[in-house]
């Protein structure tokens, strides 16, 4: 039971280490800013001849961003709220590709090092747009997700692309959102999670990129949250008992498979079955990070105590031996800590 708490708390530990770097922006309070710790905030303007989604810019210019507390009122019709982030706590970001009179892109980077305490990253986003009509993909509004190496090559499976128009730019679209009156939307936040395991002791880079349409007519927001864990499962079990709940990270769906036949597709799943437990998270697109986990109870102890002897006389010794399951150590009141002692009268 101590290894099964030990573990526990350190996917606690871990978690927090990763959450005090800041990505999941709790460390900043809701606001706007032109300087997050530990992001990256850049923007870049470009042109009607060379625009959009087909390239690849370099933001050059100091942009705003803002730290919103979720839940929280859109002021838009649909949606009306952007619900709490799947993945805890309160704050998230916001990136708006409307800039004053100009058109371009607003990116928010994020880098760390990637250990065994923050090798599982999970993202959410929460996107509104207003749809155009444009007929080239370049000229469209967008966003962009992706994860890249120390290199800047993507991780594979880690990228997420969306414009307003589903048929004109290839490999992107809205999948994931709806109609609604005046505009496309995400109705719930929709996660992403990737096993950064073949990256551990190299870096990552997590970029967040919200591109404006080029005649200025249609604008977009992007609503975005991230955490690193070092497992895709976590544990609560009273110390006692022998029943536990095992919980997933936040995902777009959930496969348990366990012993005896045993499947479940939500988050969390309560059993009192010892062994190994499968997990596999769905993606949107592509990916679907797996992990077992052995799931031990512990054994409850139980204490015998017995004698060489019934009845002992004055001179005569008896032996007293203690014994029973979950036994690790012996304290007796006579100061021995062996499983048997000799007494006399």
């Amino acid at each position: 039971m101590k290894k099964i708490l030990f573990l526990l708390c350190t996917l606690l530990m871990c978690a927090n280490v990763e959450a005090q770097n800041n990505l999941d922006l709790e460390s900043t309070a809701p606001g706007t800013y032109t300087s997050i710790p530990n992001w990256t905030i850049a923007q870049t303007v470009y042109s009607l001849n060379a625009t959009g989604y087909c390239f690849n810019y370099t933001p050059v210019a100091t942009a705003t961003a803002l730290v919103r507390q979720t839940p929280t009122v859109t002021g838009v019709s649909e949606p009306t709220l952007i619900p709490a982030s799947p993945l805890g706590g309160n704050n998230v970001l916001m990136l708006n590709s409307v800039m004053a009179f100009s058109t371009g892109l607003i990116r928010a980077s994020h880098a760390y090092t990637v250990t065994p305490a923050n090798k599982y990253l999970t993202y959410a986003y929460f996107a509104w747009v207003v749809p155009g009509d444009h007929l080239s993909c370049c000229n469209h509004h967008y966003f962009q997700i992706d994860v890249v190496d120390c290199v800047q090559a993507p991780v594979l499976c880690s990228s997420v692309a969306v414009t307003a128009t589903s048929n004109v730019c290839p490999n992107t679209g809205t999948l994931g959102m709806v109609q609604g009156t005046t505009n496309v939307y995400t109705p719930n936040w929709i996660t992403k999670t990737i096993d950064l395991s073949m990256y551990v002791g190299s870096c990552i880079t997590i970029r967040v990129e919200v591109g404006n349409c080029v005649y200025l007519g249609h604008n977009q927001i992007l609503f975005f949250d991230a955490i690193a864990r070092p497992s895709l499962i976590s544990m609560n079990a009273p110390c006692n008992g022998n029943t536990a709940t095992l919980t997933s990270v936040a995902a777009n769906s959930y496969t348990w498979s366990g012993p005896g036949g045993f499947t479940n597709n939500g988050q969390s799943i309560v059993t009192s079955t010892a062994g190994v437990y499968t997990l596999t998270t769905g993606n949107y697109q592509c990916g679907t990070p797996t992990q077992t986990y052995n799931l031990v109870f512990p054994v409850t102890p139980t204490v015998n105590l017995s004698s060489n002897t019934p009845t002992i006389c004055s001179g005569s010794s008896a032996t007293l031996t203690a014994s029973g399951n979950g036994i690790n150590t012996y304290s007796w009141n006579t100061g021995a800590t062996t499983s048997s002692i000799v007494v006399s009268p």
